[in-house]
């Protein structure tokens, strides 16, 4: 409001942030309650805009944060199926030599140790309970040949003599 009206003082009250411009003498109270109820409603609508604005950058921190924690924890877990993958290659490796010492064992003119035997006949039971259940019949003929080998491979007999049975530990 003012009551030395002119462009330059109008176009200054703007550029300060003035809503409107009103001279002095009022014609019309109407007019003047509108447009203080105009500044008002754009002073609140500034808040708003300010508190939105805010709260727009505070969710693009958290969510900048959260990327960050999503980005550690991948590669944390790729760490993770790295080594996995090492253990159970490391793991198939023994696997298979050791795989590979018994099949020398079974084959070759080593007379296996005690406890060799005692693992061939544990094997054999367990093929042998193994071809009884009937979700194996696609395999069954091939768990007959791993059986026949078993008993060729060994030096001594893994059935016991007739009438003789040892006492279970």
């Amino acid at each position: 409001m003012t009551g030395y009206a002119s462009t330059a003082s109008a176009v200054e009250a703007l550029r300060l942030g003035a809503n409107d411009y009103l001279e002095k003498p009022f014609e019309d109270v109407e007019l003047v309650v509108e447009k203080v109820s105009r500044a008002i409603e754009n002073q609140l609508a500034l808040g708003d805009r300010a508190l939105f604005l805010r709260q727009v950058l505070e969710f693009r921190k958290e969510l900048q944060h959260q990327e960050n924690e999503v980005a550690m924890q991948q590669s944390q877990i790729g760490m993770f199926n790295e080594i996995l993958e090492r253990r159970v290659q490391q793991a198939t490796s023994d696997l298979r030599r050791e795989r590979d010492e018994l099949a020398a064992k079974l084959t070759g003119n080593i007379a296996p140790a005690e406890g060799d035997l005692l693992a061939m006949k544990r094997a054999k039971t367990l093929l042998e309970e193994l071809m009884l259940r009937p979700d194996v019949s696609a395999i069954r003929g091939e768990l007959h040949r791993a059986l026949r080998e078993l008993n060729h491979g060994a030096r001594t007999p893994l059935v016991e003599p007739a009438g003789e049975t040892k006492p279970r530990p």
